[in-house]
C-alpha cells in the first residue's frame, strides 16, 4: 500500500513538473504562474496585472488572445517591446511600466509614455493626474493619442494644448501643460482617472 502511495505521489509530481515552460519558452513555469494571486494559469491563459504592476498581488488568469491587430506599441513585464498590448498578452505577458524596458527597447521612431511607446511622427503622450491628496491619490495614467489633424504636419504645443483644453481631445478638465522636447509632445493635466 505504501509503495502504491509513493508511486501515486511520484506520478503527480512528474505531471506537475511537465506543466512548466516548454523547450520553446512558451508558457510560464508553475513557480511563476503561482504568483498569479496563488492560482496556476492554464497554458492558454496569462497572468494579467494592472499596467505597470508586474508581479503584484492583483493578478488574474485571463485567456490569451489568438489574433491581434496593430496598435500602440507597449513595454511588457518581460522587459521587451511588443507591437500592441494584445501581442504582449498573446505571448503570455502583462503590460509593464516604462522603466521595465531598457531604453534600447523603444522601437525606432517612438518615445516612452508610461507603459506605451508613442509614435513620434503623429502621436503625443497624455498624462492624466487626479488632484487627490495622499494616501488616496491614484498613480497618473499615461496614454498615446493621435495628434489632431489641424495640428499637422508640424504639431506645436499651442495647437495640441488648445485641442486638449477644448476637450475635443483627451480628458483634461484643468488647463493642460504641454512640453515639447526634440519633437516629443507631452500634455499633462488634471482628470478624473477613475470613476467614483
Amino acid at each position: 500500500m505504501d509503495v502504491a502511495r509513493g508511486l501515486l505521489w511520484l506520478s503527480s509530481a512528474l505531471a506537475l513538473a511537465g506543466c512548466g515552460a516548454d523547450d520553446a519558452g512558451g508558457g510560464p513555469s508553475p513557480a511563476e504562474a503561482a504568483l498569479c494571486s496563488g492560482t496556476i494559469c492554464a497554458e492558454d491563459e496569462f497572468c494579467y496585472y494592472p499596467p505597470g504592476a508586474c508581479g503584484g498581488k492583483d493578478g488574474a488568469c485571463l485567456l490569451r488572445p489568438t489574433t491581434c491587430q496593430s496598435d500602440t506599441q507597449v513595454c511588457a513585464c518581460d522587459g521587451r517591446a511588443y507591437a500592441s498590448a494584445c501581442e504582449a498578452e498573446r505571448a503570455g505577458q502583462s503590460i509593464g511600466a516604462a522603466e521595465t524596458c531598457a531604453p534600447a527597447a523603444a522601437p525606432p521612431g517612438t518615445f516612452a509614455c508610461g507603459s506605451y511607446f508613442c509614435r513620434s511622427a503623429d502621436q503625443y503622450c497624455e498624462i492624466l493626474d487626479e488632484p487627490h491628496e495622499e494616501p488616496f491619490k491614484p498613480p497618473p495614467q499615461l496614454f498615446c493619442h493621435t495628434i489632431p489633424v489641424p495640428c499637422m504636419p508640424e504639431p506645436s504645443c499651442d495647437c495640441v494644448g488648445d485641442a486638449a483644453e477644448s476637450m475635443s481631445v483627451g480628458n483634461c478638465y484643468s488647463p493642460p501643460v504641454c512640453t515639447q522636447d526634440a519633437g516629443k509632445l507631452t500634455i499633462e493635466c488634471n482628470a478624473e482617472v477613475y470613476d467614483p
